[in-house]
Formats: structure tokens, sequence, C-alpha cells
């Protein structure tokens, strides 16, 4: 993505980066490995998070924890009287109003989408055996892609900032997709009718990691910034 792009190119001290984007950042080695001595206040970290698999290798750190959130379902409380399902945004039907759901739903326009979608199949069709959808195997993994398939006819736009998104609920008929809880939270602000709902078989999240460039020119300065960000 952009960001990853950007680190690359250099001329960044910090960058903070979200579970796909922060393992792709290690493996190409744009990051390096911080020392927890030097930010006293790592200990105070949720414990679920400290040694957490998407910035940590072995015992290497490569980030400080920053701020992580719930992919909700988010709905447009006119058409839907009631929280609906996972099955609005993956399977074409008629909505409450009468109306298709084609064009009117929208999904995240990123690779880790895959998991959403092995998420909604753990719960339909057990029998995969599905209990990481961020782990899948080549049976799981081509039973997700079929998923996918079967949505992008129904997709309204592949949504990835999230202001976008808003202005798309309010003006472009979009009634239903995964979101987080900021976008939520300004539509509610905007007196809009809109509600969110952790569906049956519950959520993937995201979850963002402040990490140290390779070449940081200003490392001190950096450290102290990851310490303040704590």
């Amino acid at each position: 993505d952009e960001m990853v792009a950007l680190m690359t190119q250099g001329g960044y001290d910090l960058v903070t980066a979200s579970g796909d984007s922060s393992l792709r950042l290690i493996s190409g080695r744009t990051v390096q490995p911080i020392d927890l001595s030097r930010i006293p206040s790592y200990r105070t970290i949720d414990r679920r998070l400290q040694n957490a698999k998407w910035h940590t290798i072995g015992d290497a750190h490569f980030g400080v924890p920053y701020q992580w959130g719930p992919n909700v379902l988010m709905y447009n409380t006119k058409v839907f009287h009631k929280p609906p399902t996972w099955d609005v945004v993956f399977e074409p039907m008629k909505l409450p109003d009468g109306k298709p759901n084609k064009g009117r739903i929208q999904a995240y326009d990123g690779p880790i989408h895959i998991a959403d979608a092995a998420l909604y199949l753990r719960k339909k069709n057990p029998e995969l055996g599905i209990t990481d959808p961020f782990e899948l195997t080549e049976q799981q993994y081509a039973a997700a892609l079929e998923v996918l398939r079967k949505q992008h006819p129904l997709i309204h736009k592949y949504w990835h900032d999230a202001t976008v998104q808003t202005q798309d609920f309010k003006s472009e008929g979009v009634v239903a997709s995964d979101s987080w809880p900021y976008q939520v939270n300004t539509l509610i602000a905007d007196k809009q009718p809109i509600a969110s709902t952790i569906p049956p078989g519950g959520v993937t999240g995201w979850a963002d990691t402040t990490m140290l460039a390779t070449d940081a020119k200003h490392p001190n300065c950096a450290y102290k910034w990851l310490e303040g960000s704590l």
C-alpha cells in the first residue's frame, strides 16, 4: 500500500502501521527492532498486545502498540429495523425495505478483507473447520475467495477512505458495510440514521503499531515519541 511504499523510499523516522502492513515492513527490513528498556511505559500495555504476532518476531519487538478497533457491521436504521447479520453484505438478497442489496453495500478495499469472508464462512460452513480467519488452509482460502467473487457484483464501492465512506452512507444510497467505530460515531454525531453491530460469529479487528524506520535519522527523538504515545 501507499504507506509501505513511502517508508521504503525513506525520509521518515516513525510509521504507524496496521497488522498486515506491519509484517510487510518487518519482512522488508524497512523497520528495526526496538529497545524496550528505553520505553518504560511498555509494561503498562494490555498483556494481550505486548507480544502480539503482528509486531513481535521471536524475542524481537518491532514497535509500540498504538490503537486498535473492531471491524463492525454498520447499517442504516431506516432500512434495517433490527441489527442485520453478515449475510447482507456477502449474499444477494432483498433487504427489509423490499429493495435488493446490489449496489447498496460496500466492502473494505484490501486483501485483509479475505479474513472477513473467512470469519463469515466459519459460522456459515462450520464443516470447513476454520479456526483462525487469518491462517487458512488451501481449501478454506479457496472457499473465502469464492465468497468474495460472489460478493463483487453486489458492491457499490470498495472503501478505503473513512471520510469518503461516511459521505457514501449520507448521499450515495449505501446502507450496509463493514466499517470502523470512527465512521459510525461520525455519522451518528451528524444525526444520520446509522448504527452498528457485532453479528453472531464475531468480527475481525485491526491494531496499529508505531514502528521505527531502519534508517531513522533521529532515533532519540523517536524513542521519546514512542514513550510519549503510551
